[in-house]
């Protein structure tokens, strides 16, 4: 699956008239190793050096960039100051929600089958009924996921000494 995916991008590349450099090799292998990870700019540096140690994090913020620019990955915001790049799924099925931890930050992909086909046929009728064409969307959920909830339980606290 990786391997068609890599393809489907290489193939983007060459219809698009770019090179497919080592460097940006690299990178888009980092994203596809880690392609549920959620990660940063700096957590695809960190993979990248493991592979080619003489990147540079302002070459790999360029990768990025243009990536991005060319709709291989996608920027998603969590809050003002938190966000992550993910791979657009090049095999056409429907966007998928996240939730997010608003106590540790996890960030979690919703991905049961009736979820997202109810968000697919929302984008549908949302691109019908006001003949839009929908480039990219984003659900975002924001809450305390089952870990964070659970400390806060009573009984999870640490109790107090009392003093008789």
């Amino acid at each position: 699956m990786i391997k068609n995916i890599f393809k489907n991008i290489s193939q983007t590349f060459i219809k698009n008239g770019h090179r497919l450099t080592n460097q940006r090799r690299i990178v888009i292998e980092v994203i596809l190793n880690h392609k549920t990870d959620h990660m940063t700019v700096e957590d695809i540096y960190e993979s990248t050096k493991t592979i080619s140690p003489n990147i540079s994090l302002s070459t790999v913020y360029r990768i990025v960039d243009f990536l991005k620019q060319n709709n291989i990955i996608h920027k998603l915001q969590v809050d003002d100051d938190h966000y992550f790049y993910e791979l657009i799924n090049t095999e056409g099925s429907a966007i998928h929600p996240h939730f997010i931890c608003k106590k540790c930050g996890k960030t979690i992909d919703i991905l049961n089958e009736d979820i997202l086909n109810h968000a697919a046929a929302c984008q549908k009728n949302i691109t019908s009924t006001y003949d839009f064409k929908i480039v990219s969307s984003t659900i975002l959920y924001y809450g305390i996921c089952s870990n964070c909830l659970e400390k806060l339980k009573p009984n999870a606290l640490p109790k107090k000494n009392k003093k008789k």
